[in-house]
């Protein structure tokens, strides 16, 4: 078993200095004495039961002064699952730290083998499948728009960082089996989406989304028939949160332009 481990990161040089920086950014940041607060700072952790319990019915917040009608604030429901299942092993200080840390490192990764599998149309050696991949983390990691969200964290746009190379990589294996992808493969497509859709808390990010997923699709070699039915399969799965904040749109999005803060601000 050690040797098979120690066989695949030899033959893979890029993915394990990748791998040894995401380490090091990892033990560097982690700080068990601080709470990380973000401009749009939901710390949910305080009192995961409760906020565990409002976002789940997150159709009137009567908890937000005189309240706030919901739009898609109900995403942030798998983020907070996420803390309640690692809170009783970490201090309530780095619940946060290792959420956004996590959604660093899955990101990268993803990018690595997004990179690598859409590589092995146009080359056939290992070699240059992972220098090709590791290129391609290094500048997702070192980049400016990276820096700028996890020095500055907003949660959606954390979720995000991981998000699309990770559903990208989903759907090009999807796209890579044709006919031969099954319900697993579409099933774990499913749960990476929804699981994300913490993304969305600021719904227009889903427009940014669907160009992105839109012109991945039109350079795929599949049928368009497949092609638009996962473009309608995914964005089906947002439902849970689309209809509400649809209908809040549609209803309420003439209060914005009377609220003070928005008069104010513009």
């Amino acid at each position: 078993m050690l040797k098979r481990i120690f066989h695949y990161f030899k033959s893979r040089p890029g993915l394990t200095i990748l791998l040894l920086l995401l380490g090091l950014i990892t033990f560097a940041n982690l700080n068990p004495n601080f709470f990380l607060l973000g401009w749009d700072n939901y710390s949910s952790y305080f009192n995961l039961k409760t906020n565990i319990f409002h976002t789940f019915f997150a159709t009137w917040r009567q908890y937000r002064g005189l309240g706030v009608p919901s739009d898609s604030e109900s995403t942030d429901i798998f983020r907070q699952l996420f803390f309640f299942v690692i809170s009783p092993f970490v201090k309530t200080q780095l619940l946060d730290q290792i959420y956004i840390l996590f959604a660093l490192n899955c990101g990268v990764i993803s990018m690595y083998f997004l990179a690598k599998t859409l590589m092995k149309k146009l080359f056939h050696k290992e070699f240059i499948y992972d220098i090709i991949g590791s290129s391609s983390a290094m500048i997702y990691l070192f980049n400016l728009n990276t820096l700028a969200t996890f020095y500055f964290p907003m949660i959606m746009f954390v979720n995000r960082f991981y998000s699309i190379p990770l559903i990208l990589l989903l759907l090009t294996k999807i796209i890579e089996k044709g006919k031969h992808a099954n319900m697993k493969d579409y099933l774990l497509l499913s749960i990476i989406i929804i699981i994300t859709s913490g993304s969305y808390m600021t719904a227009t990010v889903f427009i940014t989304f669907l160009l992105v997923l839109a012109l991945f699709l039109l350079f795929q070699g599949n049928s368009t028939v497949h092609k638009l039915t996962l473009f309608v399969f995914i964005v089906g799965l947002g439902s849970f949160w689309l209809f509400p904040f649809a209908n809040y749109t549609i209803q309420k999005s003439q209060i914005v332009y009377d609220a003070p803060t928005f008069i104010e601000a513009n």
